[in-house]
């Protein structure tokens, strides 16, 4: 399967469809977590991945062979996204301030938006150990799911990415 196709335009319709599509893959499956594909990777048993940077990042410092050769698309033609906190909108919290002792939903420790990026900004201002700071710290297993615990209640704050009110995991929620 090597080179059988040199370029696939994966422009307006997702990944998924255009490579079916052009028979570049014999089956597709989702991974319940970024450190199951760097596995996966590793094992020989996935040939292509979606990474996020730092997840990337892990794969090749520990050893998996893999190449980046394409790059998400914003709805606007950018590249890249934002590490946000979300409450929701009813709910008292204005600062990180008055979040302390409350239940922060985090995405997956390997991820970019959901985990490192936060846990950054945290230390910048002076939090240097969330499981301390906050009352419980949870992995939620995928961005998707951060925003349904903030929704349901299961934690106060939830750290996702975000690009645009109109091209986000929220918006596609």
């Amino acid at each position: 399967m090597e080179n059988q196709i040199s370029r696939i335009d994966l422009r307006g319709s997702s990944c998924r469809e255009r490579l079916w599509s052009h028979r570049a893959l014999d089956a597709v499956r989702i991974a319940n977590d970024y450190a199951a594909v760097i596995e996966g990777q590793r094992s020989g048993n996935i040939q292509i991945a979606s990474y996020g940077s730092a997840s990337f990042a892990r794969a090749r410092l520990t050893g998996v062979k893999t190449d980046a050769f394409a790059n998400d698309i914003n709805a606007d033609g950018s590249t890249g996204y934002y590490s946000m906190f979300f409450v929701k909108a009813s709910s008292p919290y204005k600062s990180v301030d008055q979040l302390k002792g409350k239940n922060l939903g985090l995405v997956d420790p390997n991820s970019t938006s959901g985990n490192n990026v936060p846990r950054f900004e945290l230390d910048k201002m002076g939090i240097s150990d969330a499981d301390t700071y906050f009352g419980k710290v949870v992995f939620t297993g995928s961005h998707e799911n951060a925003l349904l615990a903030l929704s349901q209640g299961t934690v106060d704050v939830a750290a996702n990415q975000w690009t645009s009110d109109d091209d986000s995991t929220l918006a596609q929620m």
